[in-house]
């Protein structure tokens, strides 16, 4: 993103940021727009940057916004959709979080470990807040073949009130996944979850050790995870796939790469790389072409002429605890698909689909 423009001057950046409207995914009619170019010199140890939009949208109560981030310096553009609901004051699109200890606003999918939080619901301006805590680690997902469908006991392990003043102070802990309401006789709210220390990122034994079970078999995995020197076992696994070191090194920067991006993308009121959407990207890699709509996603994978495709699509679910959560249509017609992509995988190549 940032380039040296000029000699012993700090690298620059510049970005297009641009938005626009619609009543909903089918809609193509453009209600509002803009845009606006930024020039950005990079700063010590900066790691964002925060810009905002102030939108034409007094008179609507749910809408789309769709977002474009372009690098002009790269050519390259990025873009993400937002789906707005003025109606509900209860969801989690009426809480903000912010960084305790520097006041910013923190926009994760996720609460870092060991670190404090002020929540507000300015719109509401409550009492109190009721936070619902949920110890219980839901499973990866099952292979898009499997008829296995993964359950979320919705009965919390606990339940504390904190009072509020212009805001709570929510100190992490424990791992697991917490919700955060201002009336517990309504379903809505704030939900993020504390994984792993290094979560999004892949750092640890454990974060390396559980994305291989879409790899291995159980008893493969269950032998791995029992050994005294996981790391070793794990090691051993990525050599033995690939058969010579370098290859066994490129073979993990791409694998967990990809698992990384699943935390940062796809994690709901789980881990990114343990959703539906996560398994499928980190198994087959990114799609060809996406196809969004309001009730889901279609992931196409197809060869350079359009001859053959793999089609996978989710279900976006209706769930208290996030907007984020789809569900694949499963089928046992994925089955030899599935095998061969982990059966390339475990020869030493990453997977991609046939050209």
């Amino acid at each position: 993103m940032f380039v040296e423009v000029e000699k012993n001057k700090p690298q620059k950046s510049k970005v297009l940021i641009s938005y626009q409207i619609y009543s909903s995914f089918e809609s193509n009619e453009l209600i509002d727009s803009a845009s606006s170019t930024l020039e950005i010199f990079r700063k010590y140890k900066q790691k964002n940057v925060l810009y905002n939009f102030n939108m034409n949208d007094d008179t609507l109560s749910n809408y789309l916004v769709k977002i474009y981030v372009t690098d002009i310096f790269r050519r390259k553009t990025f873009h993400s959709y937002l789906t707005v609901n003025k109606k509900n004051n209860r969801t989690s699109q009426n809480f903000i979080v912010l960084e305790a200890k520097t006041f910013k606003p923190y926009y994760g999918n996720y609460f870092r470990p060991k670190k404090n939080y002020i929540i507000r619901n300015d719109r509401q301006n409550p009492d109190s807040l009721f936070i619902s805590y949920y110890k219980k680690q839901r499973l990866p997902a099952a292979p898009p073949f499997s008829s296995l469908v993964q359950t979320f006991d919705k009965k919390p392990d606990s339940v504390y009130r904190q009072k509020y003043n212009n805001g709570i102070i929510f100190s992490t802990k424990s791992k697991g996944m917490y919700f955060i309401q201002n009336d517990t006789s309504h379903t809505e709210g704030l939900a993020k979850g504390i994984f792993n220390t290094y979560y999004p990122l892949v750092k640890s034994t454990s974060d390396m050790l559980e994305p291989l079970q879409y790899l291995t078999s159980s008893k493969e995995f269950a032998k791995l995870n029992k050994l005294e020197n996981k790391k070793l076992g794990i090691d051993n696994f990525w050599l033995k796939a690939a058969g010579n070191y370098d290859e066994a090194r490129e073979l993990i920067k791409i694998f967990y790469n990809r698992v990384t991006f699943a935390n940062l993308y796809f994690a709901s009121y789980t881990e990114g790389w343990k959703t539906d959407r996560g398994m499928i990207y980190i198994i087959f890699g990114p799609p060809k072409m996406v196809s969004k709509k309001a009730a889901g996603e279609k992931w196409i994978y197809s060869d350079n002429r359009n001859y053959k495709s793999l089609i996978f699509e989710f279900e976006r679910k209706s769930n208290n605890f996030s907007d984020n959560e789809y569900v694949l249509i499963r089928s046992i017609n994925y089955k030899s698909d599935w095998y061969r992509a982990v059966d390339t995988w475990r020869k030493g190549k990453v997977y991609s689909f046939p050209k």
